[in-house]
């Protein structure tokens, strides 16, 4: 599973390639989140609550490690 130190370390790989800052790149990701967070999508909500119950104010490292590990779980 990953930690929180490489996906520290993806952001500033992503933020290279594409010439920003790992700030910008962690608040993109944020916004794309928040839109999926208050998705009215039944299924979106459904998702959202998942990962609410298991931290109570999840970070967008929380949230990435989530969704990696469960897509980990089905390969």
């Amino acid at each position: 599973m990953r930690t929180k130190a490489a996906i520290e370390s993806i952001y500033g790989d992503i933020a290279r390639q594409n010439g920003v800052t790992a700030d910008e790149v962690k608040e993109e990701i944020r916004n794309a989140l928040n839109m999926g967070i208050h998705s009215s999508d039944p299924e979106a909500k459904e998702f959202w609550k998942k990962i609410t119950t298991d931290v109570e104010n999840p970070t967008i490292d929380d949230i990435i490690l989530y969704i990696v590990s469960g897509l980990t779980q089905n390969v």
